[in-house]
């Protein structure tokens, strides 16, 4: 974990819980709950539009395009990016898609799949996809001594919980920008209720390989250590999720405190004192609003950052 918990009372309590990632139907219960009870996509859907607009300013002197996805998952965002610039001035999009799912990847190329296909007046999009980790996509060229290919815009969308060294990626992710390229990245602000959690809880809860608990404030610190010569620019999108009013004997609650905490069943299964200051946290005025029934609205806060070489 990558950012600076509170170590106060760490001792673990996270034998008898597990990592939410080690249990794939409850994972997919508790992540299906989010977007159900979110508004994060259309948060994350309308900055993207307005970013694009900037975009196509910026890049208003180019016929061909090149993009790099990092990390693209079943291709949501990439739709909205891809659809917005083709309908622009740009005459060819070359869009590189990363992921180490070949699931993900699959899905991915029959949503854009159709992209491909240009009417009158809209840019001929060509797609290649990369079913590996961005670090061994990195290691390839490295291990060839063939130079890193040049981007007009990187794109990293919620995916950095997921690596293992986050700095190496960003490093990598700048020079592989084109010199007047772009850079954006969306991640959990440090200003959410995750980040209270994650801070608080975060040494005694389970570790797992597969996510970390880093927020937009961490990856800001890391951003920074790029050097001077990388301009930095950080913008907080607000986000709500609806975890119900009973967290403890709901089923909404209890799938939305797995999903705030990456753990299978913590109400079922966290041992006290910790369960009790977990949700007490989660339902304080720190994290969440509530209305006048009672109903919780957990704080979903997220951070765009932006960068490129000055």
């Amino acid at each position: 974990m990558s950012s600076a918990p509170d170590t106060t009372n760490s001792t673990s309590g996270a034998g008898s819980i597990r990592s939410l990632y080690s249990d794939t139907g409850r994972y997919l219960q508790s992540f299906g709950a989010f977007l159900k009870d979110s508004d994060e996509h259309e948060a994350i859907i309308n900055w993207i539009k307005t970013y694009m607009d900037e975009m196509i300013v910026h890049l208003g002197g180019k016929k061909d395009l090149r993009l790099m996805s990092v990390g693209c998952g079943d291709g949501q965002v990439d739709l909205v990016v891809i659809e917005k610039l083709r309908n622009a001035h740009f005459q060819n999009i070359h869009v590189t898609l990363i992921d180490p799912s070949g699931e993900q990847t699959d899905r991915c190329r029959t949503l854009l799949q159709s992209l491909t296909t240009s009417e009158e007046g809209q840019a001929q999009v060509t797609l290649t996809f990369k079913t590996t980790s961005f670090e061994d996509y990195i290691a390839t060229f490295e291990a060839s001594g063939e130079a890193l290919p040049k981007y007009d815009m990187v794109y990293l969308v919620q995916m950095l919980y997921y690596v293992k060294n986050p700095f190496s990626v960003l490093e990598n992710s700048i020079k592989s920008l084109e010199g007047t390229g772009r850079l954006f990245l969306i991640h959990v602000s440090g200003h959410s209720g995750y980040a209270k959690v994650w801070k608080k809880f975060g040494p005694r809860l389970p570790q797992d390989d597969n996510c970390n608990y880093t927020t937009a404030d961490d990856i800001r610190k890391l951003c920074d250590q790029l050097g001077d010569h990388v301009h930095v620019d950080q913008t907080e999108i607000e986000s709500t999720f609806n975890i119900g009013s009973d967290l403890r004997t709901s089923l909404t609650g209890q799938l939305a405190v797995d999903f705030i905490v990456e753990a299978a069943e913590f109400v079922e299964k966290a041992p006290e004192p910790l369960k009790s200051e977990v949700l007490d946290l989660i339902a304080s005025d720190e994290c969440t609003k509530k209305n006048e029934k009672g109903e919780m609205s957990f704080n979903n806060n997220l951070s765009a950052i932006t960068m490129y070489v000055r």
